[in-house]
């Protein structure tokens, strides 16, 4: 479970992420899920990007999660560039679709499990480039593709 002290890594958000699309899908197939990852996911991407003061004019997304948030934005809203009250309108309206899945309401379930996806897959990507790493598909060894990092 994710306590609310400290800053949030950008790998357990992306591991969240995971988790939830996995459950999902699993909700979706009429399979048993855990449903606590919805809330801890919901919870996640809130604090992330939520103003950390109650002044109504400042808007903020924690440093790491911008770029991510930003991308997912953009693609899953058909949005050219937002502002960060947008982005942040935009993780909150998905924490609470969360939210509604967690309580049984399976309508949207298969568009979050494409979020928790491309969620899981921004975060990698931000955190192989902050890394200056590259993954990558190494050549063929014994027939079968080795996935490593390189730098970049």
């Amino acid at each position: 479970m994710i306590t609310d002290a400290g800053p949030l890594s950008v790998l357990t958000l992306s591991d969240l992420a995971i988790r939830a699309a996995v459950e999902l899908d699993r909700r979706t197939a009429g399979q048993p899920s855990d449903v606590c990852i919805f809330d801890e996911l919901a919870r996640a991407l809130r604090r992330t990007s939520e103003p950390v003061s109650n002044a109504a004019a400042f808007h903020f997304i924690e440093p790491g999660y911008f770029s991510p948030f930003e991308w997912l934005y953009r693609h899953q809203e058909s949005r050219q560039s937002g502002k960060v009250e947008d982005i942040q309108a935009f993780i909150k309206k998905t924490s609470e679709a969360l939210e509604h899945v967690e309580r049984g309401d399976q309508a949207g379930a298969s568009e979050l499990q494409n979020f928790c996806l491309a969620l899981h897959q921004a975060l990698i990507q931000e955190l192989t480039a902050e890394g200056g790493f590259v993954v990558h598909n190494g050549g063929q060894r014994d027939s079968a593709a080795e996935v490593g990092f390189s730098p970049a």
